[in-house]
């Protein structure tokens, strides 16, 4: 029988285990939203792992205690010029706030886990996401302006003073925070475009013409402009003065483009075309932003023009009425809210009435005011979108809502609303429904269920049954 001789050597078995730390990491709550700067102090830690010289990088995970295999947490570092063996931290937003508890932290240089908590008490190296300790923002106001400007925000705050501490933000000037048992309302001037790493209450979130969601939204501010008239044959050069402007930028008048030749953050030059065959001049034109607002003190059957007693207008920011802005107690007006509908993509979109007087809706299928068609109307007052069922009485055919309309993305389209009435009033407001998108219930509470009134009409008719009968002899076979 052959057989092999295998010589026996030595082996030398290494095993590799994650060294036990002491970490000691204030605060021990935090966001669940992220941005928690957390301090971290390392007990019997070797500074080349702290401060590696190989070209690996130190990194800090937070593992969650009840389920170590769900995804860590990372914890952004940031350095520390201090003669302690510590770190700081920033803590990202938690994947699901179901994650909600307690995390201990794992560091690891490269690929590889240096370093974990000792066995035992974890308290005082473990940090808790906390749904009690993030801040909630409920709303913004107002939700638009110039940069700069004073806003408020009411909301969950949970400590009577605020700063910046983002190192690629910029900073916001501070007002004393008002908070009565965690909510309240801090005031502050915005400088860059986000406030916070707070959590957002879908409440608080607006939805921009692109569909996507903001608190707060920031615009150029003009001033003046001029001249004020100028040639028909165009080479008129037109000088905008205001603040925050900015590159790129694009001017037109009365729809017809004028060509920029400078653009400072306070000053645009720019030098007007000839408008060409069948452009429209006359009034009205899309401006910049908002609608015009119009009320008089005006009875029944009576126009508003800008001789009616009381005229008095304003540009408003938002498709509704503005707070008091009405005549006296008991005194009859008739308010009109107009201006053009900027459709932000190819889409069915659908106009909503709300006021609490008799109001119509008037929709162009272009710019052009003359072209404007009753789409909805309201005889009574409703106090909420979906308030009033449609109706198809003897008189008119009324509905708080215009068809099912397609517009093109880029085009604008001219619309009026009208209102009248006795004050006091709460006014009209014009809503815009969306047909194809992608916000949700849970997203937003601006989404709203559209209800629908089923009718069903039956009629009984008399019945008149015949029936016929025949009688036959039956008929037998022989085989």
């Amino acid at each position: 029988m052959t057989g092999w001789l295998v010589p026996l050597t030595t082996i030398e078995v290494l095993l590799l285990a994650v060294s036990s730390l002491s970490i000691y990491v204030e605060p021990k709550e935090g966001s669940l939203a992220g941005g928690t700067w957390l301090t971290v102090i390392f007990d019997d830690f070797e500074a080349s792992l702290l401060y590696p010289t190989n070209g690996s990088q130190l990194e800090i995970h937070l593992v969650n205690v009840a389920a170590p295999a769900l995804p860590s947490v990372p914890c952004d570092l940031a350095p520390v010029f201090l003669a302690l063996p510590a770190v700081m931290c920033r803590t990202r937003p938690l994947l699901s706030e179901a994650h909600e508890g307690l995390f201990y932290l794992e560091v690891r240089s490269g690929a590889q886990v240096v370093g974990s908590p000792r066995p035992g008490p974890r308290d005082s190296g473990t940090f808790k996401f906390s749904r009690a300790q993030t801040p909630i923002v409920y709303q913004v106001h107002p939700p638009s302006g110039v940069p700069g400007k004073l806003i408020q925000v009411y909301g969950w705050i949970i400590s009577g003073s605020s700063e910046t501490l983002d190192l690629d933000a910029e900073y916001i000037d501070s007002y004393p925070i008002q908070e009565d048992h965690g909510p309240g309302t801090l005031q502050c001037r915005v400088e860059g475009n986000y406030i916070g790493l707070s959590m957002v209450h879908k409440n608080a979130w607006l939805v921009s013409a692109k569909q996507d969601l903001f608190l707060y939204q920031t615009y150029s501010e003009i001033l003046s402009v001029f001249p004020a008239t100028g040639s028909l044959g165009g080479g008129t050069d037109i000088t905008i003065t205001g603040d925050f402007f900015d590159n790129p930028v694009q001017v037109t008048i009365a729809g017809i483009p004028c060509d920029v030749r400078h653009v400072s953050p306070r000053r645009i030059e720019c030098t007007t075309r000839a408008p060409g065959t069948g452009a429209r001049l006359s009034a009205p034109q899309a401006g910049n932003r908002g609608l015009l607002f119009e009320v008089g003190d005006a009875a029944e059957g009576v126009d508003l023009t800008q001789a009616t007693p009381g005229y008095r207008w304003q540009i408003v920011p938002n498709a509704s009425s503005p707070s008091g802005f009405w005549s006296q107690e008991g005194q009859p007006f008739r308010a009109r809210l107009r201006g053009f509908f900027a459709a932000p993509e190819t889409n069915n979109y659908t106009f909503w009435l709300q006021a609490d007087h008799q109001a119509s809706l008037y929709f162009s299928r272009s710019e052009d005011p003359r072209t404007k068609v009753k789409e909805a109307s309201l005889r009574v007052g409703t106090a909420d979108w979906f308030d009033s069922w449609e109706q198809s009485g003897s008189e008119e055919i009324w509905q708080q809502k215009t068809p099912k309309l397609e517009l093109l993305g880029g085009a604008r389209y001219y619309l009026e609303a009208e209102h009248r009435g006795r004050a006091p009033s709460r006014g009209v407001r014009i809503g815009v429904q969306i047909h194809n998108t992608w916000l949700s219930p849970q997203a937003v509470s601006t989404y709203l269920r559209e209800k629908h009134q089923v009718r069903a009409r039956a009629h009984r008719l008399p019945d008149i049954q015949v029936c016929v009968s025949s009688r036959s002899r039956g008929v037998g076979f022989r085989g």
